[in-house]
């Protein structure tokens, strides 16, 4: 069976964690997780870790320094792609993509641009940036929307506060003192695991990687893991957000579970597609349309948001959560019973799996935040066929009841 998650690992002298797949091509892909991100924010200094991914962004010492634009243009000139960043819950990672006869080159930037930023500037341009990202990405009301909702599942946790858009006041408090010693605390090797996929063997690789991120100096660790939320009973919340202008299209239906990340993601998956087939078919028969019901899941190191979501006429939305609610009341057996054929399905798509160098490294750089390492598939279809009806009616239970769901009707 194809196996595009199979990787060898190994451990530099530095401590930087190494996952290796060799596959024959002229070029390879690269992922660079570092282990700290927006949940690691001091309080009070949310955006810390984006700003910091951002301001990497405007220079790199040892190298000519640059406005982004031309070190954008300076990558294309090399022959190599570059991803310049991107911060997430528990990790931020860098990476991109060259051929192989640039192996050295390639690693000594991406080394020199994680651990050797300049701190050149004052952080208002980058800044600004993420204050454009986020017009580009949310209106104020979808932020004021998905506030409520971060509030709904975690409580007082912390994470909803890292999770809920930091404001610009936050923002503009945060300084270069600020970042220098988020960086200097936590951009270290030992901090740091490499995934690279793709035409360089693994000597040459060990080598070159073994010259490039050599070991740092005292005092970088790894952020302290932190309580994890509280995953007790929760009462059933509904937040109705009708549109400004009072002339919506549709409503959009969600429904949101907070889970422990112990739960068997084998059997979480399953219970996920099952619910899919289930509350699409359903929802399809109340309301005599094709409308159609997305499940999926959001997971950090130390929980999971579960997600059953759809969109549907404004006249219809009290009718679908009165079909939704139906549908996970008799989820425990509609699933269970479903068993073989959603098994079935997952083997199939598992037979047929395809996945580029960079689709292999991206998927192996998530699995490493999320698991700490990348799972083969031929250990994931194990696990899959491990999970028994009682499995699935044991998460559908204690965590996915209709009386524990926080549901969002929002106009759109």
């Amino acid at each position: 069976m194809n196996d595009p998650l199979y990787f060898e690992e190994f451990i530099l002298p530095s401590g930087l964690r190494v996952f290796h797949q060799r596959r024959n091509l002229g070029w390879f892909a690269a992922k660079l997780v570092v282990g700290v991100g927006s949940r690691h924010d001091p309080p009070g200094k949310e955006e810390l870790a984006h700003l910091l991914e951002h301001e990497l962004a405007g220079g790199t010492s040892g190298w000519p320094g640059r406005t982004f634009p031309e070190l954008r243009a300076w990558v294309s000139s090399q022959g190599f792609e570059f991803d310049f960043g991107a911060t997430a819950l528990d990790h931020t990672t860098y990476g991109g993509k060259a051929l192989n006869q640039d192996l050295e080159k390639f690693f000594r930037f991406l080394g020199d641009y994680v651990r050797r930023p300049s701190f050149a500037g004052d952080g208002e341009h980058e800044k600004a940036i993420i204050r454009a990202e986020r017009r580009e990405r949310s209106n104020q009301r979808s932020r004021q929307i998905e506030r409520r909702r971060y509030r709904a599942l975690f409580g007082r946790h912390r994470l909803a506060e890292v999770q809920g858009w930091a404001t610009d006041k936050v923002l503009d408090s945060l300084t270069m003192a600020d970042l220098r010693r988020h960086h200097r605390r936590y951009y270290g090797c030992g901090n740091m695991t490499l995934v690279v996929v793709g035409g360089c063997d693994r000597e040459r690789l060990t080598e070159v990687l073994g010259r490039v991120f050599t070991p740092d100096l005292s005092g970088r660790v790894r952020p302290e893991p932190g309580e994890p939320p509280e995953f007790g009973p929760r009462r059933r919340q509904v937040y109705r957000s009708e549109k400004p202008d009072g002339q919506p299209s549709s409503t959009v239906v969600s429904y949101y579970w907070l889970l422990p990340a112990t739960v068997d993601r084998a059997a979480l998956m399953l219970v996920r597609n099952g619910l899919s087939l289930l509350a699409d078919a359903r929802v399809r028969e109340a309301m005599k349309a094709t409308y159609e019901v997305v499940c999926d899941n959001d997971a950090g190191r130390d929980h999971i948001v579960m997600l059953m979501q759809t969109e549907v006429a404004v006249k219809d939305a009290a009718r679908t959560v009165t079909a939704i609610d139906q549908v996970l009341r008799d989820a425990a057996a509609g699933v269970a019973a479903e068993l073989p054929r959603l098994i079935n399905d997952y083997r199939t798509a598992i037979g047929f799996l395809e996945l580029t160098a960079g689709e292999a490294a991206d998927k192996a750089a998530l699995a490493v935040s999320l698991m700490g390492a990348p799972r083969p598939m031929s250990e994931l279809l194990a696990a899959i066929e491990k999970v028994g009806p009682d499995d699935i009616r044991r998460i559908i239970r204690d965590h996915l009841g209709p009386e524990r769901a926080y549901v969002e009707l929002v106009d759109d």
